[in-house]
């Protein structure tokens, strides 16, 4: 819910609040969203700019898991799910106020540009489309326990911290007023050690309470409500204090309020009187946030337990929270078996918004704000899902980015497929005939001799291919970059395995790969390196007109992707780190287009 300007008061006091500790031997509950930004702005080198490096951002995540299991450190990731309704209001301002900042691709590149940067600027990093998404599939490989809230995971992570007795790891200042043990991620030294533990800052919620002369733990929720959260805006509940905001500094402000506290007779008495004073318009609203602040405080039952227990590795604890564990699920409006899919990472956290809420977010990316915007060259693929969704009902409300560079309410018609089939049983449909409702947007009938890995993203190539006007070094440069990655996949581990029958096959991809050799491999790496970085962009327009077709391949993909879920995967799902690396992508692209011909044939016709 994020206090304003209280992680830079405990980053400030840190020798006050933060104790030195030492991670090993121990559960941790992870504050997903919070570790996959972490990790990528330590990763990150400049190549947000291009749209994501997947596979750099996937291994930064493989080599910080594999740090935790060399401490014997066993992670349970709990992710987000949808937006809450009561956050719509800071949303839509978050989202005009990137609209604003990166008005033009131009100026975001501008921003990018490493080799222009003033001394001690901030390099501004926008968080690649799919950065969020990759970790899921390599949480599943490790079969690392993780869950998908139905909303804002934080509570659940604390309930989940506690049930373990483990520490939190997170950067979200929420868990500073938490019951839960709670390690910063930015005081964890994660830079390879040697030895069998890792160096951090723990925090616990004592720490602050003695140095504020005691408090009975009740009253914590009414020390964030007291300093404002995004539900309540700072400064609301002066009064009481006699304060006026802006006249104290943060130690006079918190010790004022410990005082005020230790006054008041209990929790309920202590809400009445730190709301006396506000206007009956705004009262009864108020009282009901802090209520809900007391009580996930107060919450020791978890709703997702029962997931987190079925994995492997968490099967130790499950004599322990026999009784916990039955703890059943409220129901969501997603069918049982898209909701398992959900819970593990496996279904976007898009299709629980879309069916609890009858509303969609377009993801902000890279685009060129000249042009209309990316997600509305694959409305085709949108309709089709909606479709599958609800069926003949009415157009869903999207919003995103307008031509004009406002936020506009889009209304996606659904395209109903005959015969139409309810959400629920989708999963039941006979193979084939789910794979047709996905050629269907492509004007195919089969995919022969594709690799089974391979068949989503040729889909979306195709589909990108057939509605796109650009130039075909685009094409070209997608299937090579998709070549160079599983070359490389192949080169660094000759144990990966290829999911597919290759008994005597006669597929071209298939025999390359199997029959590579350790000297091929390194010829491709150095031939390659050259086109891994850019220093910097000299020509914005040649920018604008490379980034923006990639730009409408990522929402392509997504949508598919999204498509081939909630049909219950007839085609094995793309890993985009196999696939797509956005500063490959724009050196390959570029440096095709000083060979460009323009009597040279297009490779498809349009």
């Amino acid at each position: 819910m994020g206090v304003v300007g209280i992680t830079t008061y405990f980053q400030l006091n840190s020798n006050i609040f933060l104790k030195n500790h030492r991670l090993q031997n121990t559960v941790v509950v992870v504050d997903g969203f919070s570790l996959t930004h972490f990790i990528y702005n330590r990763c990150e080198n400049g190549t947000s700019v291009f749209g994501g490096d997947y596979d750099v951002i996937a291994k930064a995540y493989r080599d910080f898991i594999d740090l935790l299991f060399k401490c014997n450190v066993t992670p349970v990731f709990v992710f987000d799910g949808m937006h809450e309704k009561r956050k719509d209001e800071k949303r839509m301002k978050t989202m005009k106020q990137r609209l604003k900042m990166y008005d033009t691709v131009e100026a975001f590149a501008k921003q990018c540009d490493r080799s222009s940067r003033k001394v001690n600027r901030p390099i501004p990093t926008l968080f690649p489309y799919f950065a969020g998404d990759v970790i899921f599939d390599i949480l599943s490989d490790m079969d690392i326990p993780q869950v998908h809230c139905d909303y804002e995971a934080d509570s659940e992570v604390a309930i989940l911290a506690k049930t373990f007795n483990c520490p939190v790891l997170s950067d979200d200042s929420d868990f500073y007023f938490q019951e839960a043990p709670f390690i910063p991620l930015k005081y964890m030294d994660i830079d390879g050690s040697m030895c069998n533990f890792i160096e951090c800052k723990l925090y616990e919620i004592d720490y602050f309470l003695n140095y504020f002369g005691g408090l009975n733990q009740d009253f914590v929720p009414l020390i964030e409500a007291f300093l404002g959260n995004d539900y309540i805006k700072p400064g609301t509940l002066n009064a009481p204090l006699s304060l006026r905001l802006g006249t104290v500094t943060w130690d006079n402000k918190l010790m004022m309020i410990f005082r005020w506290l230790r006054w008041q007779k209990d929790v309920n008495s202590a809400i009445l009187n730190m709301t006396y004073h506000l206007p009956t318009s705004v009262k009864d609203n108020t009282i009901k946030i802090i209520e809900t602040l007391v009580q996930e405080y107060r919450n020791t039952n978890s709703e997702y337990l029962p997931f987190v227990l079925n994995y492997k590795s968490m099967s130790r604890f499950q004599n322990d929270f026999k009784n916990k564990s039955k703890i059943v699920k409220q129901d969501t409006l997603l069918p049982r078996w898209l909701e398992n899919h959900y819970r593990k990472g496996t279904v976007s956290s898009i299709i629980m918004t879309i069916v609890t809420k009858r509303e969609m977010n377009f993801i902000f990316q890279i685009d060129d704000y000249k042009q209309e915007p990316y997600f509305l060259f694959s409305w085709r693929i949108l309709e089709t899902l909606v479709g599958l969704l609800f069926g003949d009902s009415d157009p869903l409300p999207a919003v995103g980015r307008g031509v004009n560079n406002d936020l506009v309410t889009y209304y996606i018609k659904p395209f109903v497929s005959q015969p139409c089939v309810p959400l629920s049983q989708l999963n039941k449909i006979n193979l084939q005939q789910r794979k047709v409702i996905m050629f269907n947007l492509v004007d195919l009938k089969s995919l022969n001799g594709i690799p089974k890995d391979w068949e989503v993203y040729i889909l979306g190539l195709i589909y990108w291919a057939k509605y796109n006007s650009c130039k075909s070094n685009h094409l070209h440069a997608l299937i090579v970059c998709a070549i160079i990655l599983n070359t490389l996949r192949r080169c660094h581990d000759n144990s990966v395995e290829l999911p597919f029958d290759v008994v005597n096959t006669e597929n071209t991809i298939v025999n390359y790969l199997l029959s590579l050799k350790g000297e091929e491999c390194s010829r491709v790496k150095a031939k390659i390196a050259k086109y891994e970085s850019c220093s910097k962009l000299n020509d914005q327009d040649t920018y604008c007109k490379i980034m923006y077709p990639f730009s409408q391949f990522q929402g392509c993909i997504d949508f598919i992707m999204i498509l081939n879920s909630i049909l219950d995967f007839p085609f094995v799902q793309c890993r985009i780190e196999n696939f797509f690396k956005g500063t490959l992508l724009y050196n390959l692209c570029k440096e095709m287009n000083k060979y460009d011909n323009p009597k040279r044939p297009k490779l498809i016709e349009q």
